[in-house]
């Protein structure tokens, strides 16, 4: 894969989970199965880490006006806030899943007015 194509699907997998992690904190886990939302969980770090995974082939410091070093840190985070969900859940530790999400996605929101 390009750079370019990892930034896209990177994108899109971030704008997809952010979505469904607010989705399930706005509605406090209820109408999920325990079951559906740790397959989601798991899911969306395996996607995380294949991007990390494609990432790390590339060779080219800059791509098509985007830096290597700017996309690693955009999937990075993506996956540390996967593996940390996951594990807030998997401990049945919701207050501090719903606290990691929230940070995470008014980081995004504020981040992406600059």
């Amino acid at each position: 894969m390009k750079l370019k194509e990892i930034f896209e699907a990177y994108v899109d997998l971030n704008r997809e989970y952010v979505l469904y992690v607010n989705e399930i904190i706005n509605k406090n886990f209820e109408g999920y199965s325990e079951e559906e939302i740790m397959k989601n969980l798991i899911k969306g770090k395996e996607k995380f880490q294949e991007l990390m995974n494609e990432v790390d082939k590339i060779e080219a410091e800059e791509e098509d006006g985007l830096y290597l070093k700017d996309v690693k840190y955009g999937i990075v985070d993506g996956l540390f806030l996967a593996i940390d969900l996951y594990n807030f859940y998997y401990s049945k530790q919701l207050e501090r899943f719903k606290m990691r999400g929230v940070n995470y996605i008014r980081k995004g929101r504020v981040t992406s007015f600059f």
